[in-house]
C-alpha cells in the first residue's frame, strides 16, 4: 500500500514518519528505508525532542527506540498517548534492548501500537508500517486512546514502569558485571602473555632492539642489547644510532634501517661491524623487519642481531689452518691419495699426479687396483683384511704402482683407516713416496759390493795363499833349528802367524756383513747349529727356550751367535753350560746369553767390546757389537764377577717375531 496523501491547496504531500533513536547509526539505517519506500522522514535523538518536533508539526506516525537518554520510550509513549493533540496519532515501539515479554506488555498497556525486535528485514518491518497506518486511517486500531488517565491507573503505570526499569538496570547491570570480568580476564591474558614475551625477550642471548617507525629512536632494547654494546637501556631509550656510534657508522646503519622501512619483509645483514663500550669491535648478522599496524600505518622497525666475532674469529683461523695445511698438502714431496672402500680415487695433492703422469679427468675415473700391477692386488688385499680394517692403518710396505707411460714406479706407503660417524669404514688415505731413486741407489750397492767382495775374495785368498805358504817355512825352519834362542824366534814367528791366520778369517766374516739380503732367521736353530760347528757338544751344554723366536736380519747373526758361545768357553774358565732366554718390555725384547763361568771382572766391562790387538777373542766381541748395531739392535754385558757372564742384546719391535704357539 502507498503512503497516505494528504490534500492542502491542490497539492499532494507524503506520510509523515517521526523516529526516534539515540544512535545515529540507526536513525540513518531507518530513515534510508522510509524515505526508499517513499516515506517523509523527520528524526530526533530522544523523547523530548520526539514531543518538540510533534508540536511544531504532528506526524502521522512515530516509531521509537526505548533506551534513550532524557526521556526514554516508556516515558514518551505514556505522554503522547496522554496529550490530546497526539493520542490518535499510532505508535510503535522498535527496540533493540527490551526484548522480554514483559517490555512488551507494559509498552502495549501504555498505549503502543506495535512492539517490535530489532532487527527487522526491511520488507517485514515495512509491512508492520502500512497495517500500523492503514488501522489508524480506518480508525479499527485495537490499541485503546488514552486521553485522560485515573490517578490509580497512573500509578499502576508508574509502578509497572518502575519495574521495567529495575529489571532492565539489573540485568544492565549483570551484563556490566560480566564485561568487566571479562575484561578483566582478558587483562591478566594480556599481561600473562606480555610477561612471557617479556622473558623470552630478555632471555634470547641475540640483542633485539625496537625502533620508532617515524625517528628511527629506540624504543627497547633486551638485556642481551645492554650486554653487547655495554650502555644502558635507559640510556638509549628515545635516542638514535647517531647518539652512541661514530658518525660514519650511524650513517650505514639509518641508511639500512630505511632501507628495510621502504619494503615488506625481511632484510638480511650477513655481516656488519659495529664499536661497543668496553668489548671493542664486534661482528654482527642482523636480521631487520618493519612492523605495520592493522590499518597499514608503519608503526616499528624490529632488529635481531647475533655476536659473531668468535665465529669470524674462529673461521678465519680455520682458513689460516687450511690454507696453510693446503699448501703443506700441495707441496709435499711425497704423494697423498684417498680412496672410497670400492678403491674410488676420491682426492689426491700435485705430487701424487705428477708421479703417475695421468690428468685429473682420468684420475677421476680410476681405481687405486687400475694402477697396480696385478702381481700386487692379493698382497694388498690381504694387507687390507689382516691389518687396515682391524687395526685401523697398515704397515709401511712397497708395491709398484704403473705410470700413464706404462713405466713401473716402485713405491713405498703406509695406509690408514677412515670411518664415518657411525664408525663404519668408509675409505682409505695413503702417504707414498717414490722410491725409485732408492732402489738403484741399492742396487748400485749391491753391484759396488759384490765388486769389492769379488776383489776382497781374491785377495783374501791371496794372503791367505802366501800365509799358509809363509807358515810351511816357519814351520821347516822350526824342525830344522837346533840353536835353542833361534827356535824360541822361530817359535814366536810361528805363533804370531797362527794368530795372523786367524785374525784374517775373522776379518772375512766382517766384510761379509750387509752384503745378503735381511730376512727372518730362526734363533734356536741358529744356535744348535753353531754349537755343533764349535764342536762342544761334549764340553759345554747349550740351553735354548726361545718359543720359536725369529730375528729380523742378515744371515751373518750365525756369527754372533757363534763368538758368544766360543767367546764364554776361551774366557769363561770353568764353563760347563750356556743359556739362552728372552723378555718383552715396552721398549721391544731382551735376548740374553748367559754363561756359568768366571765373568768378566768390573774393571775390564768397559773394554769388552773394543777390538784390542793382541788378545784372543777380543775381535769376536767386537764384530758382535758392530753386526748388531748395523742391524738396528745393541749388546752389553750385565753379568756379575765370579758368578758368570751375562750379554744381553736388545730388538726393538718389529725386528723380532714369533713362529708357532708360545708358551709360559
Amino acid at each position: 500500500m502507498p503512503p497516505r496523501e494528504r490534500g492542502a491547496g491542490g497539492r499532494t504531500a507524503l506520510t509523515r514518519v517521526l523516529i526516534t533513536d539515540d544512535n545515529a547509526q540507526n536513525l540513518y539505517l531507518l530513515e534510508s528505508i522510509l524515505v526508499g519506500n517513499g516515506f517523509e522522514v523527520e528524526s530526533a535523538r530522544n523523547g523530548a525532542e520526539t514531543l518538540e518536533a510533534a508540536a511544531r508539526t504532528p506526524p502521522d506516525l512515530v516509531i521509537a527506540d526505548i533506551l534513550m537518554p532524557t526521556m526514554d520510550g516508556f516515558e514518551l509513549c505514556r505522554r503522547w498517548r496522554a496529550d490530546e493533540r497526539f493520542s490518535h496519532i499510532p505508535f510503535i515501539f522498535y527496540t533493540a534492548t527490551y526484548t522480554d515479554t514483559r517490555d512488551e506488555r507494559f509498552a502495549l498497556s501504555l498505549g503502543a501500537d506495535r512492539f517490535v525486535i530489532k532487527p527487522q528485514p526491511p520488507d517485514v518491518l515495512m509491512g508492520i508500517v502500512r497495517t500500523v497506518l492503514d488501522e489508524a486511517r480506518e480508525g479499527c486500531s485495537d490499541t485503546p486512546v488514552r486521553s485522560s488517565v485515573p490517578q490509580e491507573a497512573e500509578v499502576e503505570v508508574l509502578r509497572e514502569y518502575s519495574e521495567v526499569l529495575f529489571r532492565k538496570l539489573e540485568k544492565k547491570v549483570r551484563q556490566l558485571e560480566e564485561q568487566i570480568a571479562e575484561h578483566r580476564r582478558v587483562q591478566e591474558e594480556l599481561r600473562a602473555q606480555e610477561q612471557f614475551l617479556d622473558m623470552v625477550v630478555e632471555n634470547i642471548p641475540d640483542m633485539i632492539f625496537v625502533k620508532d617507525a617515524r625517528d628511527l629512536t629506540f624504543v627497547r632494547v633486551n638485556r642481551a642489547g645492554e650486554e653487547l654494546l655495554g650502555i644502558r637501556r635507559e640510556e638509549m631509550v628515545g635516542k638514535s644510532d647517531h647518539d652512541f656510534f661514530p658518525e660514519t657508522d650511524a650513517e650505514w646503519f639509518t641508511a639500512k634501517d630505511r632501507d628495510v622501512l621502504s619494503g615488506t619483509g625481511v632484510v638480511d645483514i650477513p655481516r656488519e661491524m659495529i664499536v661497543t663500550r668496553g668489548r671493542g669491535v664486534r661482528v654482527l648478522h642482523t636480521k631487520k623487519i618493519p612492523v605495520f599496524a592493522p590499518s597499514g600505518e608503519l608503526l616499528y622497525l624490529v632488529g635481531i642481531s647475533e655476536d659473531i666475532t668468535d665465529r669470524e674469529l674462529a673461521k678465519e683461523r680455520l682458513l689460516e689452518s687450511e690454507n696453510r695445511y693446503r699448501n703443506l698438502y700441495n707441496s709435499m714431496m711425497d704423494a697423498f691419495v684417498e680412496v672410497d672402500m670400492a678403491g674410488r680415487i676420491l682426492e689426491y695433492n700435485r705430487s701424487f699426479r705428477e708421479m703417475l703422469g695421468y690428468s685429473a679427468e682420468e684420475l677421476a675415473r680410476m681405481t687405486y687396483l687400475e694402477i697396480t700391477p696385478v702381481r700386487w692386488h692379493a698382497m694388498e688385499q690381504a694387507l687390507v683384511q689382516t691389518q687396515i680394517l682391524p687395526l685401523g692403518y697398515s704397515e709401511v710396505y712397497e708395491k709398484e704402482y704403473i705410470r700413464r707411460d706404462g713405466a713401473l714406479i716402485p713405491v713405498e706407503l703406509r695406509t690408514t683407516l677412515t670411518v664415518d660417524e657411525d664408525g663404519r669404514p668408509d675409505g682409505m688415505w695413503s702417504i707414498v713416496r717414490d722410491i725409485t731413486e732408492r732402489k738403484r741407489a741399492e742396487e748400485r750397492i749391491r753391484l759396488a759390493n759384490r765388486k769389492l767382495a769379488l776383489m776382497t775374495d781374491v785377495t783374501y785368498q791371496d794372503i791367505q795363499n802366501k800365509i799358509t805358504g809363509l807358515r810351511g817355512y816357519v814351520e821347516l825352519a822350526r824342525q830344522n833349528s837346533t840353536d835353542p834362542r833361534q827356535a824360541a824366534l822361530v817359535e814366536n814367528e810361528r805363533t804370531l802367524l797362527a794368530s795372523l791366520h786367524d785374525l784374517i778369517r775373522k776379518t772375512k766374516d766382517y766384510q761379509q756383513m750387509g752384503i745378503d739380503q735381511s730376512r727372518w732367521i730362526p734363533v734356536e736353530k741358529t744356535i744348535r747349529i753353531q754349537h755343533s760347528l764349535l764342536g762342544l757338544e761334549e764340553r759345554v751344554t747349550v740351553v735354548s727356550d726361545l718359543h720359536g723366536l725369529e730375528l729380523f736380519c742378515d744371515p751373518l747373526i750365525d756369527r754372533v751367535f757363534f763368538n758368544l758361545i766360543d767367546n764364554a768357553v776361551a774366557h769363561g774358565g770353568r764353563t760347563t753350560r750356556v743359556s739362552f732366554d728372552f723378555r718383552e718390555t715396552p721398549e721391544g725384547l731382551v735376548l740374553a746369553c748367559a754363561d756359568d763361568g768366571i765373568g768378566i771382572p768390573a774393571e775390564e766391562k768397559g773394554q769388552v767390546f773394543e777390538r784390542i790387538s793382541a788378545g784372543k777373542g777380543k775381535f769376536g766381541l767386537f764384530f758382535v757389537r758392530e753386526f748388531l748395531s748395523l742391524s738396528g739392535m745393541t749388546i752389553e754385558e750385565n753379568g756379575v764377577p765370579g758368578e758368570g757372564a751375562r750379554f744381553e742384546i736388545r730388538v726393538p719391535p718389529g725386528l723380532y717375531r714369533f713362529q708357532g704357539e708360545r708358551s709360559g
